[in-house]
């Protein structure tokens, strides 16, 4: 079935009538709308990328209707949490648009495996993209606190192709085994693009291929990644970089050692990286043959 909806509809309302292998269709407008996806199965197209946008403006330190501040984790404009979801042409915004003020603000909260965003743009500042799961002991911290159905462990696997993210600070962050595959990564401020934090055992962690990454402020420093957790993973192949990507590359966490076990590495970026961090890693080409996307899908 495919439903087709306006902007004078609930999203939320209309997917309560999708089952799985169904797609909602949007078309153009703006869906001012806080969306929790738990339906398995289901896609959501837009009628284009640019003028079908999902929007909300909630940020951290705002205060929820129960008297505590929203946290990153309650902030999301959607989560998906649930599997074989897909997202097409269309867009999904935190309109919280200041970072010193805000502080955290996520556009799209992904907790699902076998997770597709294809032609989208995601747009936010800080905090843009979580793609789950939650670091285990934030799992804990938040058992009181979080409903149950998102303070889940298992690694997801999830593409995002052909899109664009905005963001300045961790804005691409989480602990899902992610394949961007040809995006254009916005930094809109200095900062950091991604925040890792990969279990151990996760077996690819956070992989930007054939991306660029675009500087749209002058004067700003931008650091690839820091490790949010101890093993973090994030590999740059193939990638496109302004002058704004530091010498150094890569940036510890501070006041920590994690960068002593997190595994960040690149190949074949269009720069100098005579200069990265000693912990960082540059491959060849039998290495980085490891993180083909004919690898990643399972």
């Amino acid at each position: 079935m495919i439903l087709k909806i306006t902007e004078k509809n609930s999203i939320t309302d209309a997917l309560k009538k999708l089952n799985q292998g169904d797609t909602l269709f949007l078309e153009n407008g703006i869906y001012k709308e806080k969306i929790k996806i738990t339906k398995k199965g289901i896609t959501i197209i837009g009628e284009s990328q640019e003028k079908t946008i999902i929007e909300n403006d909630d940020y951290s330190l705002k205060v929820h209707n129960d008297g505590y501040e929203y946290n990153t984790f309650r902030t999301y404009t959607v989560m998906v949490n649930a599997d074989d979801v897909t997202f097409k042409n269309l867009t999904i915004k935190n309109s919280c648009n200041n970072s010193n003020r805000c502080g955290q603000a996520v556009a799209l909260h992904v907790l699902g495996d076998n997770f597709l965003l294809e032609n989208c743009t995601l747009f936010g500042y800080q905090d843009t993209l979580f793609a789950g799961p939650l670091p285990e002991d934030l799992i804990k911290r938040y058992e009181n606190f979080l409903p149950k159905d998102e303070l889940n462990s298992r690694e997801t696997y999830q593409i995002y192709r052909n899109s664009t993210i905005f963001g300045d600070v961790d804005f691409i962050f989480g602990g899902g085994n992610c394949y961007f595959d040809n995006c254009i990564i916005n930094c809109l401020d200095t900062g950091y693009i991604a925040a890792p934090s990969h279990s151990k055992d996760a077996k690819f962690g956070f992989i930007f291929n054939n991306c660029t990454i675009n500087s749209l402020k002058e004067n700003i420093e931008i650091k690839l990644a820091r490790p949010w957790r101890e093993y973090g993973k994030t590999v740059f192949l193939n990638t496109n970089m302004p002058k704004e990507v530091i010498p150094q590359g890569w940036s510890i966490w501070s006041g920590t050692n994690r960068h002593e076990k997190c595994y960040f590495a690149e190949y074949k970026s269009n720069c100098d990286t005579s200069m990265r961090l000693s912990w960082g890693h540059i491959l060849n080409d039998t290495e980085a043959s490891f993180y083909k996307i004919e690898n990643f899908i399972k």
